[in-house]
């Protein structure tokens, strides 16, 4: 589904910003970098303000490296493992599908978030030593 900047801000970065990061990382949370993809809602001006004036630090998009397929940890590590899930549990309703993801979020293991953002790092390296392709065969 598409959603708008305003959405985006309101639903998904507010809480984020005032509510998980700082429950998740406690005095770290000032040191915490969002990477996003490069959605509209992601990458417009009125976000990108709101994430300034709430003193939340992200990569740009122009320091993105080309490619990056690879390299945001929701889509190389966590989406994979979801639909893998998902696909195992076979929904076959919408109400079923939401249940379906509210019970494997709820249970999903934090350190496989932890080491995909903790992985990051070597995945640039890799994308810089793929000269900005995909990187997959070089793991």
């Amino acid at each position: 589904t598409k959603i708008n900047k305003e959405y985006f801000v309101e639903h998904i970065l507010t809480p984020m910003v005032t509510v998980d990061i700082p429950r998740l990382y406690g005095k770290r949370a000032k040191d915490v970098t969002l990477h996003m993809d490069s959605a509209p809602a992601h990458t417009a001006t009125y976000t990108t303000t709101w994430l300034a004036d709430h003193n939340q630090k992200l990569i740009k998009k122009r320091d993105w490296p080309a490619n990056s397929p690879d390299l945001a940890p929701m889509d190389c590590a966590i989406h994979g493992i979801l639909k893998q899930i998902l696909n195992e549990r076979r929904p076959t309703t919408e109400s079923g599908i939401k249940k379906v993801i509210i019970d494997v979020w709820d249970s999903f293991p934090l350190s496989i978030i932890r080491d995909s953002l903790a992985s990051w790092k070597c995945r640039v390296e890799l994308m810089k030593k793929a000269k900005g392709y995909q990187t997959e065969h070089l793991l």
